[in-house]
Order: C-alpha cells, then structure tokens, then sequence
C-alpha cells in the first residue's frame, strides 16, 4: 500500500509541473541518427545479467565506460517470432504522448523508492520491481553514484525529492497478427515462434527445471514488447523528515492550480534541503553535461546552486535545451515473458512455473 500511495501522488505531481510550466514545448521536427541498436519483439535472457542489467541496456549514466559511448543496447537479442508484421520503429515521440516530453516530480521515502520512481517506466513479467533486475547488484555507493548524490545521504532517515525532466525521441512496438483499425493494429493473440524456435520448445519437459534453464539460455526469457528512447535530466533533493513531510502535504493539499514555480524552486533549494545532487544526464552524453554544467546554475538568496527546475522557469532555456537532448538511453521498456506463444499447455505452464520461482528466487539473493 506504501508503494501504491507514493506511485499515486507521484503521477499527480507530473500534472503539476507540466501546468507550472508558462510556454509548452513543441515536439521537435529535426532528424534524428537512425543509431537505434535494438528491434521490438527480439528475445532476451534476463538471468544472463540479472541485477546489473544496466551494463548492456543504457538507462543511467555508465561511469569509467571507455568503450563506444554512443551505445544505447548491448545485451545479446535474437529473432524468436515469425514476422507476421514486422516490428515498427518510428523516430518520433510515442502515440501516448504527443508532446514527447514529461516533467515528474515525486516524494520518496528511502533511497529504494527513489530508484522505484526512476525506473517506473520499465516493466518485465513476473516481476513487479524491475529496478532489482537492471540495477539490484549496486550498492549504496553505487545508487548514490548514478543519482547524483553525496554516498552519506543514502543512509540513515533522509527523504527525496526525485525531479526529472525527460525528451522522448524514438520509439518501438512489436505487432503481431490482428485487426487494423484506421491504420492501428489491435492485437487478438500471442506472437508465433519462428520454425526453429518452436521446435526447440519440444525439449521442455514438464517437471525438469534443467529443461527449462536450457532454453532460457538459447532462446531467451522475455521479448521486447515495446521501447522508448530519449534523453532525460534529473536531480535529487535530500530532506529530513519533517520538511519533507510538510512540503508534501502542502503540494497534495493545495493542487496544481494554486502552487507559484518561485515557491517549488525556493523549497528545492539549500534553503529548506539538507543535500542537493548534481543535476544528471541519464545517457552521460558529454555535450549535454557541460551545457547543464553551464546553464544551470541559479541563485535563491544569494545562495548558488545548480537546479533543473531552472529549465521549467526560462523558455528560452527550454528551447535552448531541446536542441542538444540527444537519442542516447532508454526511458521505456517493456519486456514480456516469451511463455505465453510455446503450443503445448503443459511446457508452457511449465515454462512459466520456473520462470516465477527462479525471478523470486534470484530477487531474494540479490
């Protein structure tokens, strides 16, 4: 219920600072490098890099990587479905959302709630906290690292304010076979395994979990149902208990239409925090650190510090901003489980036995 409550004022505060914001942004018409190294509907092994996932699928800023920095998918996928319709990648912002930007701002209760709230968008069956398998294996200092924050303010009784700004710029959904309505197709059953791979499933034999561990590691585990890609900014504000307390309260109360920008960003300031992040690039694109390092500094009370909100307050900035966003990390991702398109009920119901116990036991010991 904890959970549910900080998910549900959450998703209230995103309406909040997007009406704080004075000029919409406009989605952008340039052209974009075509460099997505990933397709929807390819297959993945999620037990090959469980709990550091984030070494072969960039979602946060990879720190001391001196490889190709322009990677954004790594983890080895293969074909595993007939292409009845073949998967779309579209360099454009998602249906959902036509803008292609989002501003959050949520409340959290421990540094876990701050890494819940940042990995929100991202999903993958039989699992309900999918930050545990991308990043599960790091530590406090590790958290503290990709967040941006002093590793002291990890422990203990701190709260978090968790402050995003986030530019979606291509996207990928995987169709199967179905009814095209205006141009949109409506899925009416599961994706069919290709010739090799559904002959492969005839070596699952129900009651051997062996069986089931080899094609995990041949063919994969869950499928990429759909994806975004983008560029976010973020930034962590640490708060004692109290403060943290009342401004929430405060937010909650008075709703969106009765907050002043000037009172957000005097409250996500050394004024009332105890500790402010750095302001982070979630791809770690260079370019677009140093523009940060260099535009978002701000004063309150002659206090200087740097603050995203600085982006929601300047619409010049803003546009300034969209003009170096870069395509280089994942914002969204859905991964489904390929259990579901194996024929045989008994392997299948087999296949999703194991596939639970050992995501629940593999949750447990990271």
């Amino acid at each position: 219920m904890a959970v549910k409550t900080h998910r549900h004022r959450s998703i209230l505060l995103v309406f909040i600072l997007s009406a704080l914001v004075a000029v919409p942004l406009r989605a952008s018409g340039s052209q974009l490098p075509n460099r997505i190294d990933v397709s929807s509907g390819r297959s993945i092994n999620v037990f090959r890099k469980y709990g550091s996932l984030v070494q072969t699928i960039k979602v946060t800023p990879v720190h001391n990587d001196v490889s190709d920095s322009a990677w954004i998918f790594k983890e080895p996928a293969q074909e595993v479905f007939v292409k009845v319709h073949p998967a779309r990648e579209i360099n454009k912002p998602p249906e959902e959302d036509i803008s292609g930007w989002e501003f959050r701002m949520s409340f959290c209760n421990s540094i876990e709630d701050v890494m819940r709230e940042y990995f929100r968008h991202f999903s993958i069956d039989g699992h309900t906290e999918a930050w545990k398998v991308f990043a599960g294996m790091w530590e406090r200092r590790d958290m503290a690292r990709h967040l941006g924050i002093e590793e002291s303010f990890a422990e203990g009784e701190h709260r978090y304010v968790f402050v995003s700004i986030s530019r979606n710029r291509s996207a990928g959904k995987w169709y199967v076979k179905g009814l095209s309505v205006l141009g949109r197709f409506l899925t009416t059953e599961e994706p069919a395994f290709n010739r090799r791979v559904s002959e492969a499933t005839e070596t699952i034999i129900p009651g051997d979990k062996a069986s089931v561990q080899r094609f995990f590691r041949r063919y994969g585990t869950h499928y990429i149902a759909s994806y975004a890609t983008g560029e976010s900014l973020y930034q962590v504000f640490v708060y004692d208990h109290s403060v943290h307390r009342n401004f929430e309260e405060i937010m909650i109360r008075r709703g969106m239409g009765n907050f002043k920008l000037r009172i957000v960003s005097t409250i996500l300031s050394p004024l009332f925090a105890v500790h402010l992040g750095k302001v982070q690039v979630a791809s770690g694109n260079a370019t677009l650190r140093e523009w940060v390092e260099e535009n978002l500094e701000d004063h309150v009370m002659s206090v200087p510090h740097s603050t995203i909100l600085k982006c929601f307050r300047n619409a010049d900035l803003r546009r300034r901003l969209e003009g170096v966003m870069s395509d280089g990390v994942f914002l969204r991702l859905e991964l489904r489980s390929i259990g579901p398109s194996i024929r045989s009920k008994e392997r299948r119901e087999w296949f999703e036995e194991v596939l639970r116990n050992r995501l629940a036991l593999w949750d447990a010991n990271v």
